[in-house]
């Protein structure tokens, strides 16, 4: 449609500027030569118009019964995507979130139970999106339910897991409808935030890395994510970042 608007823009601007007249017709498309041929023509306007049928009744709605039809009507996509721009989100991210109706909806019902809007967002539009998309499903048909999203959402916000670990337990909540708090407990998955066991795993980076700590104090700073990699190997990514990068950054500054 659009290639043929665009031919007879100028098939037409042509004819006018060569003092012609622009016949009233009906034209088709020929995609192969890419050029508008005519169908059928018309003699006047009269053979465009809309002839009423007498044997419809006129249907005459009001306007309350408009209103009515108005307040009963979900979220429209648009007004979704707003909501979600106002709320804190990219316009990407709100794009992605409405392209899938069953995921916006579930996001919804995670937000209504506390849930952080951005955690949760990172998690349905990321590994919990290529998780749907590999085995071709919608959320519906997974066991993860928005109470256990939630709660997933609140452990990261409070700490008690990394992102990373989030990421670890998530296709078991998919698949099995897990309960994230009972994973944790069951395989020793919370975060290790207690500082003097940190203390003692950045000590041992330290000793065991003299080459790349005295990098690191020529001026190689960015060596910082080598020895908190180190940690993170050490304890399968469940030590705590925040305290790691403290108490490294202490230890490398001495």
């Amino acid at each position: 449609m659009q290639r043929a608007i665009e031919y007879e823009i100028d098939r037409q601007i042509e004819i006018v500027e060569d003092g012609g007249e622009v016949d009233q017709e009906t034209r088709l498309w020929d995609d192969n030569q890419k050029v508008t041929k005519t169908m059928r023509s018309k003699e006047d306007a009269n053979d465009y118009r809309y002839f009423p049928e007498p044997d419809l009744v006129p249907v005459e709605i009001s306007r309350e019964w408009v209103e009515e039809i108005r307040q009963k009507m979900p979220e429209l996509p648009e007004a979704k995507r707003k909501r979600y721009e106002n709320l804190g989100l990219s316009a990407y991210d709100a794009n992605v979130m409405v392209e899938q109706m069953e995921t916006a909806l579930f996001y919804d019902r995670v937000l209504e139970l506390g849930a952080d809007y951005r955690i949760a967002n990172n998690l349905l539009v990321g590994d919990i999106t290529a998780y749907l998309k590999e085995h071709n499903i919608d959320i519906n048909q997974t066991k993860l339910t928005p109470q256990h999203l939630a709660e997933l959402v609140n452990l990261i916000t409070k700490g008690t897991i990394s992102n990373n670990i989030a990421k670890k337990i998530l296709p078991q909540m998919l698949e099995n409808g897990a309960n994230p708090q009972e994973i944790i407990e069951k395989e020793g998955l919370s975060v290790i935030s207690d500082e003097s066991a940190i203390k003692s795993l950045v000590d041992k980076v330290i000793e065991n890395n003299p080459a790349q700590v005295q990098a690191y104090k020529n001026g190689k700073t960015n060596l910082m994510g080598f020895f908190v990699g180190q940690i993170m190997k050490e304890t399968k990514g469940r030590a705590n970042p925040q305290v790691i990068n403290k108490l490294l950054s202490e230890a490398l500054n001495k």
